[in-house]
């Protein structure tokens, strides 16, 4: 079963301009999908939505998304499927009972998808889904490509998965996503240089590297961020689905603040099912009159307001690939601080990174720059300059070229071939 359409309405125009092939691809991918009374997919994110996926049209005829799928009452949220895009629904469960009816229920289905003709498949690591298609591919005697997006690692390093369970899961997801790797036919990373070097590609594979991120030319600020007449607002912007963006380390950061006599607001854009969790640790520590939970908002416009009402943009990830969002707040001249994971340093200068997971070390961080406004300014205006490569532009060459390259390989490699140069 797929939802959307099987064949592609080739009157909607592509994102580029270019002569697209008759091979379909099937991408995999970590992010979930709601489906509702009318029979639409539907993303809680916004940057998962159906442009996002719209992007491959450019080089492929129709574009198949391999993702988990839960059944809902509520229509809300963003449509993932449209002309060229359809998704494949894997069961949508959630911890270990949902990791386990994956990897029955899902993995024949994922099997299935693997045999069919003139089909191309890239899996977007890390990640389950991901993981199994390449598997499944694998099998095949099929080439596939990677597009690297976070770091598996810095997952398990931040303790996440428990004190036992966490080294051992480090160790098997650092190990499989080298292999992953090592074996594919092409890879583009999110990051330049942190990424390939942990997670080295083959010497004949197809390698790039270029962000998630779509910045057209309104996603740029003119104009500094303002001053606040009052206490400066703190934004963080990322899924309360997972503790991997570490809204809770900010909570705890900003009450640190409050103790020491700094007066900050936390603006908190996302939603999920951890957030009732953060809504009771705000309440114990004492900063619900300064906290405000704004919930999921679309991307784009939306986004960007929330941004251009902030003083200072704040990502205390446990883990990232390349942040999305550091580079939209980046674009819109906000100073920015982060935590030292993944490719976050190819972003911002040392000075403006703290160790992931350290409450005490972002509310230092943050004293040092909301007590400093020239620093803020200074921060606004470089942040700007390095979120110029970034552009919808420059970016969307990059990509074309290695579907393009995806595409080619996957025609003319040959089973014997597809292992040639594969490290051991």
């Amino acid at each position: 079963m797929q939802f959307g359409p099987s064949r592609p309405d080739h009157t909607a125009a592509p994102p580029m301009q270019r002569e697209r092939s008759r091979m379909r691809l099937v991408v995999a991918t970590e992010a979930r999908f709601a489906l509702g009374p009318d029979g639409i997919p539907r993303s809680d994110t916004g940057g998962r939505a159906y442009p996002f996926w719209q992007r491959y049209l450019v080089q492929y005829c129709e574009v198949s998304v391999l993702a988990r799928v839960k059944h809902t009452a509520s229509t809300a949220g963003s449509p993932v499927t449209g002309p060229g895009v359809g998704v494949i629904p894997l069961p949508g469960g959630t911890g270990w009972t949902g990791a386990l009816r994956l990897l029955t229920a899902g993995r024949s289905r994922i099997a299935e998808v693997c045999r069919a003709p003139d089909t191309a498949y890239l899996a977007r690591l890390p990640g389950i889904v991901g993981s199994l298609l390449v598997h499944q591919v694998d099998r095949a005697r099929r080439p596939y490509g990677v597009e690297v997006v976070g770091d598996p690692y810095d997952v398990f390093s931040a303790g996440i998965g428990g004190k036992v369970a966490a080294p051992l899961l480090r160790h098997f997801t650092y190990r499989l996503m080298q292999r992953h790797c090592a074996r594919a036919a092409a890879i583009a990373y999110v990051t330049k240089s942190r990424l390939q070097e942990r997670y080295p590609p083959r010497s004949t594979a197809c390698t790039t590297s270029y962000s998630d991120v779509d910045l057209p030319d309104e996603a740029f600020r003119t104009a500094r961020p303002r001053v606040s007449a009052g206490p400066l607002v703190l934004v963080a912007v990322g899924t309360q689905s997972q503790p991997y963006k570490g809204h809770d380390v900010l909570l705890s950061a900003a009450a640190a603040l409050r103790d020491r006599g700094l007066e900050v607001r936390v603006r908190l854009v996302g939603d999920g099912r951890l957030r009732p969790r953060l809504a009771r640790q705000a309440a114990q520590l004492g900063i619900v009159d300064t906290t405000t939970f704004v919930g999921q908002v679309p991307a784009g416009p939306a986004v960007r307001a929330e941004l251009d009402r902030a003083d200072v943009f704040v990502l205390p990830s446990r883990t990232e690939g390349l942040p999305r969002a550091l580079i939209e707040a980046m674009a819109r001249r906000l100073p920015c601080v982060a935590s030292d994971v993944g490719g976050v340093r190819e972003l911002l200068p040392a000075e403006d990174l703290c160790p992931a997971g350290d409450p005490a070390a972002l509310a230092d961080l943050l004293e040092a720059v909301i007590t400093a406004p020239d620093r803020r300014r200074r921060m606004g205006e470089r942040n700007f300059t390095v979120a110029q490569e970034y552009r919808e532009r420059v970016l969307a060459a990059r990509r074309a070229a290695f579907y393009d390259a995806l595409e080619k390989t996957t025609r003319t490699t040959t089973p014997r071939a597809i292992h040639q140069g594969v490290r051991r």
